[in-house]
């Protein structure tokens, strides 16, 4: 119910710049963060092998084929790694 095969949308970042005394020396930075977009795991991979079975008996859908591959399974996909990198360049930005 928390959307975790979900895309999170990449949005411009509006929050405001942080400041702190000028008597403050940044010393060390904390990020916590959510990986990027993944391929499906091997698990999920598995039941769209066994969906794609099902479907070949089924006349509108016997076309259909699996898209996804076990050698990508829960690596980044490219919008991921792209995800990833504008959270850098954000983090470094502020």
């Amino acid at each position: 119910h928390l959307s975790t095969k979900g895309l999170y949308p990449i949005t411009s970042n509006t929050t405001p710049p942080l400041e702190s005394p000028e008597s403050c020396v940044l010393v060390q930075v904390h990020l916590v963060a959510r990986h990027g977009a993944r391929y499906p795991t091997a698990n999920d991979v598995k039941k769209f092998d066994i969906l794609d079975s099902l479907f070949a008996n089924i006349p509108l859908a016997k076309d259909w084929r699996n898209p996804f591959n076990y050698s990508k399974a829960g690596l980044l996909t490219g919008r991921g790694e792209h995800e990833l990198y504008l959270l850098g360049k954000r983090a470094r930005q502020r």
